[in-house]
């Protein structure tokens, strides 16, 4: 989660943007930026739980399709263009760090969210994310927060600490 703005490190408290304030003008507060390769499953997944979140709200939900097969593909022009305040940017080259520039590149909101097509946010993320953006202090430039894993049904679910640390599974209490 961060600010579009390059020099977010160097706003004053007078730059720094606040999304009710955003949100009032009519401008997008949020751009949420999905990155995904060959797993459309796990976009549809998304945008069935971000559709309720965002709906009413000035947030876009930015699919980036990374190079991924023809079959796949087309079932994500097909959801996308289902699907209101989505949008599908599709990348001849695969690589996420290429989706992620893309999505910011494509963001029309100050702050941006960036998912991955295997990761589930819960029910209450973007009004989390909305609070948090008014919270966060004028010098913030980039910000993060939990993912925690939903393992595929049969696979073990507990990690070692060791694990848990190379993955960055490590749980910290309170902000800033």
């Amino acid at each position: 989660f961060m600010p579009r703005n390059s020099n977010a490190v160097n706003m004053t408290a007078r730059e720094h943007r606040n999304l009710a304030a955003e949100a009032a003008t009519g401008d997008c507060e949020l751009s949420i930026t999905v990155c995904t390769h060959n797993r459309p499953q796990g976009v549809e997944e998304l945008i069935g739980i971000l559709q309720p979140q965002i709906a009413g709200h000035a947030v876009e939900l930015i699919v980036v399709d990374s190079a991924s097969n023809a079959e796949a593909a087309a079932h994500l022009r097909e959801m996308t263009a289902a699907a209101p305040q989505t949008r599908l940017i599709r990348l001849d080259v695969a690589g996420v760090s290429a989706a992620r520039n893309a999505g910011l590149q494509a963001a029309k909101a100050a702050w941006i969210a960036y998912l991955d097509d295997d990761e589930i946010p819960p029910a209450d993320w973007i009004f989390q994310l909305r609070q948090l953006a008014v919270r966060l202090p004028p010098q913030c430039a980039a910000c993060s927060g939990n993912v925690l894993p939903v393992f595929p049904a049969g696979m073990a679910r507990k990690l070692s600490w060791r694990w848990l640390d190379y993955l960055g599974m490590v749980n910290q209490e309170g902000e800033f």
